[in-house]
């Protein structure tokens, strides 16, 4: 519920974001992860049970991840100039995006015994330098295509992924305690994987079936106006009469 309730918030924002009213709020969303890191330094403080659970923090203490990124979409729509002149740095942000990513696997200090890396936006600065730099990449690399490829699971890849990373955890910890960053990225990269191929696995064995059932028994009304309404164009121009005018007291309407 919490999940569904922050998407609408999101989405509610960029809309009205578009409409051009408050467009300067838009850049704002970028110091969402500064904001945050003090709201979650807070939580850690007082002993919130959620930032410490180790499978997977409350949704609201991680909203800086998502109105960053839409902070970086509105700013690639409202500023193009500027955002243009981050084209020669897209593979330097990629990389820097990659390292901060790799710096997890490092010890961290930690803060009422929560780690600071829980703490500060180590995630949300790392997907924002990724996603800058792919952004102004060309749409046919691999890279685009890959992320193409895994937008069309994405949505059972998000229901199925919690429980296959709680599995492979148990394959990969050893792997993650050893300190050693190949190994936790290597550890890393199986994993997400693994949860990303489970994905697609349950779209194609679960998901598509469902729906081709659901359209049989319940076709789309749009699918079924769609025809008719263009049979007109199908069998040609359709022909109109012209009305006589008509007159009336003397005067041709």
């Amino acid at each position: 519920m919490k999940n569904t309730s922050t998407f609408c918030l999101l989405h509610f924002l960029v809309a009205f974001i578009r409409t051009g009213k408050i467009s300067w709020i838009a850049p704002l969303f970028l110091l969402a992860p500064l904001i945050w890191s003090v709201i979650r330094a807070i939580c850690a403080l007082a002993g919130d049970p959620y930032l410490s659970d180790p499978t997977m923090p409350a949704t609201h203490l991680w909203l800086d991840g998502l109105l960053v990124g839409a902070g970086v979409r509105a700013i690639s729509e409202f500023n193009p100039g500027m955002f243009a002149r981050l084209h020669p740095w897209r593979w330097p942000l990629i990389i820097a995006g990659v390292a901060v990513i790799a710096s997890l696997a490092a010890p961290w200090p930690s803060l009422n015994n929560v780690s600071l890396y829980r703490i500060l936006p180590v995630r949300a600065v790392a997907s924002t330098l990724i996603l800058i730099g792919m952004l102004h990449l060309s749409m046919t690399t691999w890279l685009h295509s890959a992320a193409a490829w895994t937008g069309r699971y994405s949505y059972s890849i998000y229901l199925s992924h919690v429980t296959i990373l709680g599995i492979m955890y148990k394959f990969v910890s050893p792997l993650l305690e050893t300190g050693n960053v190949l190994h936790w990225l290597a550890a890393v990269g199986v994993a997400t994987v693994a949860a990303i191929l489970s994905g697609a696995l349950m779209s194609q064995a679960i998901e598509w079936p469902v729906i081709k059932i659901r359209d049989r028994i319940f076709p789309s009304r749009a699918q079924e106006s769609l025809p008719s309404a263009l049979s007109g164009f199908a069998n040609g121009p359709v022909e109109t009469k012209r009305v006589a005018p008509v007159e009336k007291r003397g005067q041709v309407l």
